[in-house]
């Protein structure tokens, strides 16, 4: 389909048909590419229940709460309550997730890791 773009005007061309789901008149608003991302992204709530901007707020100028080395980048929630926890980086927020967010898996790793091998 070809149109142009509701929000940008004759710069954005709609030549692959994608339609404005958020559109007030139920959707039948044409926008190109940019716009439906743009749009998607301003507006989608993620999980934590945060916009994409909200979230952004939320981790602006923050440092990774776990390891404090490196800036945060994503909003930790827990998956069952959707509380927010806090801002971490993505390896933290990943190792956490791969250890199924359990606090005893936790502490069962970090007895792992800070055993003494001298005595093997």
């Amino acid at each position: 389909m070809t149109g142009v773009c509701a929000a940008c005007g004759p710069i954005g061309l709609v030549l692959d048909g994608h339609r404005d789901r958020l559109a007030k008149d139920g959707g039948r608003r044409l926008v190109c590419k940019v716009n439906k991302a743009d749009r998607r992204r301003k507006y989608k709530r993620w999980p934590h229940g945060l916009t994409g901007a909200e979230a952004r707020e939320f981790i602006r100028d923050r440092m990774c709460e776990i390891c404090q080395r490196v800036p945060a980048v994503t909003v930790d929630h827990c998956h069952d309550s959707r509380i927010i926890r806090g801002a971490l980086c993505t390896r933290c927020n990943v190792g956490i997730g791969m250890l199924g967010d359990d606090p005893e898996v936790l502490r069962a790793a970090i007895a792992y890791l800070t055993r003494d091998r001298t005595t093997e």
